[in-house]
């Protein structure tokens, strides 16, 4: 849920900024860069888009569930929702902004 979260978040931030509605697509960074988010992101945040990618092909197709569930521990999977937390609060603030 946590790809969804910042997915969401930022098609949120679209359509605070845009007139058009956002693109039915998954991929983080093309949504932030239609948006304008993406040269405001730090490089921490723009890793973190691409080590959560993965997780929504798991939520998506089941072929894939044992490769990304072998990548994720207690550890990993604490730290992936802190930095949710964290992204989904920037994005949030940026909205407050506009």
């Amino acid at each position: 849920m946590c790809h969804q979260v910042v997915e969401k978040t930022l098609k949120c931030y679209w359509c605070v900024c845009r007139d058009d509605d956002p693109p039915y697509i998954h991929d983080h960074k093309k949504i932030a860069q239609g948006c304008g988010l993406f040269t405001k992101m730090s490089e921490e945040q723009l890793t973190f888009l691409e080590r959560i990618k993965p997780l929504n092909i798991e939520a998506r197709y089941q072929e894939f569930k044992d490769e990304v569930a072998r990548t994720l521990n207690r550890e990993s999977t604490a730290d992936i929702l802190d930095k949710t937390k964290q992204l989904h609060a920037w994005i949030l603030e940026r909205m407050k902004e506009k």
